[in-house]
């Protein structure tokens, strides 16, 4: 062992048992407050202390919003292929964070004037924001989309740590032979995220998240801290680091361009096209005059995870300099970084942390928008039961069983999937932007956006690369087609 691999190993073993510490204790207070929780599997109340801690807030917000998909996945082996266009991302997002802000002020002004915009509100899901102006037709339409947009996201979560577990814990290759073994990983880690989430609500769903965003952030520096330094023996000097960053992105200009318009169109809806968001928001107002309260501390919170994403996108720079070679995966990326044997257990618990921070919360909005009704706006009332639970884990463990070993199966690329699952809240955004603005919403106002979406997807998944331009392009044309006929027909 070198020098610098000795420093390293050490710092992370002090630092990863401060964080082991110090998050146990978090937990510890966190789960120790009194749960305001119902049997009721859709109640998002938690307890005061914790609402109006700005730490569970932050703590919550920037551990979701650091998933392993689209900022992991993204980061680590995007730039390459788009050179410093990435940064673009940590303008937009801050953006779609003002903007997200703006708009949740004026849904909470403009809707709330009446009972079922109040209702609405209270709910936390888009479709129920929707259909505060809409059909039943149209409102279920939201709902749909919203499940299909909220499953892909969680499905693509736990792909992705599962393919990491087999390679990197278990020793087994991403490849069609073992789509079985990758399968069972993905439907395991299913099931144990199904039975937290039923188990303890909402309020355990934010309690977690203080000790994972420790995790997050201790793994993603000792991912930059680690680059940096092989990055420098690699190439000698500082100097020769900084020589030898790709600036260039590899990749068609039409690609690049489109590109960026991806990156603004997502980010600018981000924070206002996701229900777990909207949950949020809901869930930390105690009552209809601090909505606006709220609003300002949830998007304020997504700043603190800019730091992070920034290291990230440093991270992406550097690997290509270390291998001489873009990295075709995150198993590829550990296996670099992975100079001792305490290095591991910090990385992939950093991933584990960054799946479940994002899948937990996503999950609770999907339970929630199966006992939405479109036809009253409001939810169900559904009492939990463990025949209930046991019956909802099987089936989630073999959806997601299923769809991993056909991913696998098939090798559908990775970089794609982000592309495509993330780009789906650009479909309903304009619907619930017309909501907002007390406007009707038909219809069509949702179809058309997502025939769109659908066929560009589609397309961009026979076409393939890495990744496709029609992969890319789906959101920005989407989003645009949407907003459009929602002018036209105002």
């Amino acid at each position: 062992m070198s020098a610098l691999e000795a420093i390293l190993s050490s710092a992370v073993l002090i630092i990863t048992s401060s964080f082991l510490f110090g998050g146990a204790y978090v937990l510890n207070i966190a789960l120790k407050i009194k749960r305001n929780q119902t049997n009721n599997p859709s109640d998002i109340s938690i307890d005061p202390q914790i609402r109006s801690s700005n730490f569970f807030l932050y703590s919550t917000v920037g551990s979701t919003l650091t998933s392993l998909a689209s900022v992991y996945i993204f980061f680590l082996l995007q730039y390459p292929y788009f050179g410093f266009a990435m940064l673009a991302t940590l303008i937009a997002f801050p953006l779609g964070g003002f903007i997200g802000q703006k708009l949740a002020k004026k849904a909470t002004n403009n809707i709330s004037k009446e009972r079922k915009g109040r209702e609405a509100l209270s709910i936390g899901l888009m479709a129920a924001l929707v259909g505060a102006n809409a059909g039943i037709t149209t409102t279920r339409f939201v709902k749909i989309l919203s499940i299909i947009n909220i499953s892909a996201v969680i499905w693509l979560e736990i792909k992705i740590l599962s393919s990491v577990f087999a390679g990197v814990v278990f020793g087994i290759s991403f490849s069609p032979e073992h789509a079985i073994h990758i399968g069972v990983i993905a439907g395991t880690l299913t099931a144990l995220l199904v039975q937290f989430v039923l188990r303890f609500g909402m309020q355990g769903v934010i309690a977690t998240d203080a000790l994972y965003w420790p995790f997050i952030i201790l793994s993603v520096a000792v991912v930059a801290v680690v680059t940096i330094g092989l990055a420098y023996n690699t190439s000698g000097n500082i100097d020769n680091v900084v020589k030898s960053i790709q600036l260039a992105p590899q990749n068609d200009p039409i690609i690049l361009c489109f590109f960026i318009l991806n990156i603004f169109s997502v980010n600018a809806i981000y924070h206002i096209g996701r229900d777990d968001l909207w949950l949020r928001m809901s869930a930390f107002s105690d009552d209809k005059k601090h909505q606006n309260l709220a609003a300002s501390r949830l998007f304020r919170a997504t700043v603190y995870a800019i730091p992070v994403w920034l290291l990230l996108v440093l991270v992406g720079m550097l690997v290509p300099v270390v291998i001489g070679r873009p990295a075709t995966s995150v198993v590829e990326v550990i296996e670099i970084v992975r100079v001792s044997a305490f290095m591991l257990p910090v990385l992939v618990l950093g991933m584990l942390a960054a799946m479940l921070s994002t899948s937990d919360n996503q999950f609770f909005a999907l339970k929630r928008l199966f006992l939405f009704c479109a036809k009253t706006n409001s939810l169900r009332r559904w009492e939990m039961n463990k025949t209930r639970m046991l019956a909802i884990t099987a089936m989630s463990f073999f959806l997601v069983f299923a769809a991993t070993w056909a991913a696998v199966f098939f090798s559908v690329n990775d970089q794609n999937l982000v592309f495509i699952c993330l780009g789906l809240p650009a479909v309903v955004f304009p619907a619930v932007l017309r909501s907002i603005n007390l406007q009707s919403v038909g219809p069509t106002d949702v179809v058309l956006p997502a025939a769109v979406y659908l066929a560009m997807t589609i397309q961009g998944l026979i076409e393939g690369g890495l990744p496709s331009l029609f992969s890319v392009a789906a959101a920005p044309a989407s989003l645009f087609i949407g907003l459009t006929y929602s002018k036209l027909h105002r």
